[in-house]
Order: structure tokens, then C-alpha cells, then sequence
């Protein structure tokens, strides 16, 4: 995992204007966070969001759904999560795995309003602002413990620590060392090929293709086209 200030550090590592082993001044370090927050809007508007892995806690109530996010008062305030990788139910000190299911499955579990001592699955509606959960079977005073992938919208201080996907410290890197050198009046073009490397690295590995289905005359009723994504 990695901080704010560690990825300011070794942008300025990049560009010369720290040397190996120096720290930032806490005047140059501030300065950097607020260019490091501009890259991050950016990257943003290009469509390359940059995501962290966040561990978020839900303590139940014997509700059958609770809402998520920061929008009103949520029954678990956090971030909204783009998507959601695991849960773990706790009890007695063992945190058991929950299910991930989908609505289709939820939806066919004849009695939703079933107790239990443990979640056993969860339906993670992606609602907007805040998104759904909705558990089962119902469990008053659980631990629930969800693991999502989180937008980073702003480093909220020096010391926010991330943990990020593969790739996306590198790219964060470099491209506030390519914000950085006009501000120190640097010209480094193998650290601009890096961003440039490191972005359209992401960019692929992100890429999801776009498939349609066409009617075609002469029977050809499910031709499938695919369509780059831009």
C-alpha cells in the first residue's frame, strides 16, 4: 500500500528534484498533493479511474436490506463502491465467507424474511447514490465485512494510504512527475514516455469491448459485431 506522500516523493525522485533518499519539505509536499488531486480529476475525465481497494464494516440489525454510501444517512457510511469482490460474516472470532449472488438469485429464495446466527449471501444492488444490500438469511448484530473497489476521487491528506491495482501507483507516478516539470522547470522526455507508457498500459488492460447483435437478412439473425470502446 502506498501514501500520498509516497508517490509524491518518487514523482519528484523522477524529475531531479529530490535525490535518492531525500523528503519533501512539507511547503513542496502540500503543493505536490494539490497537483497530485489535479492528475487524479484528469484521469478521470478521460475515463481512467483510478481505484483502491478499500475493507468496509456493516453491523446488522435484523433489517433485510441497508443502504450504502454517504448519500443521507446510510445505515454503512463510506465511499459508494464501484464493485464489490468478497464478504466475510463474523462469529465468535471465525469470519465465515458469504455468497455473492445475483438478483435472479435473490429473488428465488422463497422466504427472504428466514433468521440465522450468520449471512450466509448477499444481493448487492448497485443502486445510485447509494447502492442496496440486501442479506440473507436476516442476522441481528452480525459483523459483515465487504471488500469493494473504491473510485479515489482526492488524496485527503499526505498520509491517506491506498491500496491500489497493479499499474495504477506507476501511472499515478509518473504522471505528476509530467504535471511537476513545468512548475520546476524541468524537461525530461523519457519520464513523459513513461506516462504515456504507464497510461495506455491501464487504458488496455481496461478495455472492455462493446458486442451488438445485428439482424441480418438470409437467416443470419444473431450476427455479433464488436465495437471499440473510446
Amino acid at each position: 500500500m502506498a501514501t500520498a506522500l509516497n508517490i509524491i516523493e518518487r514523482s519528484l525522485r523522477s524529475i531531479g528534484v529530490l535525490a535518492q533518499g531525500e523528503t519533501a519539505s512539507a511547503e513542496t509536499a502540500n503543493d505536490a498533493l494539490t497537483s497530485l488531486n489535479d492528475v487524479l480529476a484528469g484521469i478521470a475525465n478521460e475515463g481512467l479511474t483510478a481505484y483502491q481497494t478499500v475493507l468496509d464494516t456493516l453491523t446488522t440489525d435484523a433489517s433485510i436490506s441497508y443502504d450504502w454510501g454517504e448519500n443521507g444517512t446510510p445505515d454503512l457510511s463510506s465511499v459508494r463502491p464501484v464493485k464489490v469482490h468478497s464478504a466475510t460474516c463474523g462469529l465468535s472470532g471465525i469470519d465465515y465467507p458469504v455468497d455473492l449472488i445475483t438478483e435472479g438469485e435473490y429473488q428465488s429464495i422463497a422466504d427472504k424474511t428466514v433468521t440465522g446466527d450468520v449471512v450466509q449471501s448477499v444481493w448487492i444492488n448497485y443502486t445510485y447514490p447509494n447502492v442496496t444490500i440486501y442479506t440473507y438469511p436476516i442476522v441481528n448484530g452480525a459483523t459483515v465485512k465487504f471488500s469493494s473497489q473504491k473510485a479515489i476521487t482526492a488524496f485527503a491528506g499526505l498520509t491517506t494510504t491506498v491500496a491500489l491495482p497493479m499499474g495504477y501507483e506507476r501511472m499515478l507516478r509518473y504522471a505528476l512527475a509530467v504535471e511537476l516539470m513545468p512548475e520546476y522547470g524541468v524537461q525530461n522526455p523519457q519520464v513523459f514516455a513513461m506516462a504515456i507508457e504507464s497510461k495506455a498500459d491501464l487504458k488496455r488492460t481496461n478495455y472492455k469491448p462493446i458486442v451488438t447483435r445485428t439482424s441480418l437478412p438470409f437467416g443470419r439473425s444473431n450476427a455479433i459485431q464488436r465495437i471499440e470502446e473510446g
